[in-house]
């Protein structure tokens, strides 16, 4: 949380603020590597979450925001995003501007089945009767 803070205010390079934000921290090894984790994910999504957290925000901009509860607000957003994925289940967005789904997608990181799968929904249904216009 502090790394993402501290980069919302500085705008620096990811690496170079957990270098040194951990040299004043002490976590063991695992502790790091999955913090280090999630704010880099964090920063590198950021543009598509706080597209997705303005969406969402009935009557306040972004930017009205403190920047711990933007940074909060992102930080967790990506982390159930992450740890679906890590668990190979799936988040689904219902519905967001056309502009979040193109730069996350409505279905988040796919697995090796999806493509095995149209496949065989092509094969099996090639005129689409039965649920026409779905994904697989």
């Amino acid at each position: 949380m502090q790394m993402l803070f501290q980069w919302e205010m500085s705008q620096q390079e990811p690496a170079k603020l957990e270098a040194k934000f951990w040299k004043g921290a002490k976590a063991a090894e695992q502790t790091r590597a999955f913090a280090n984790q999630l704010f880099e994910g964090a920063v590198h999504d950021s543009k598509a979450l706080d597209d997705l957290i303005s969406q969402h925000s009935a009557n306040w901009r972004l930017e009205r925001l403190s920047v711990i509860d933007r940074a909060i607000l992102r930080l967790a957003l990506h982390e159930m995003r992450a740890s679906l994925e890590s668990e190979r289940g799936y988040l689904a967005l219902e519905g967001a501007p056309a502009a979040v789904m193109e730069r996350i997608g409505p279905w988040g990181s796919l697995g090796g089945e999806t493509a095995v799968l149209s496949v065989l929904r092509r094969q099996l249904d090639p005129k689409e009767v039965l649920a026409p216009g779905r994904f697989l």
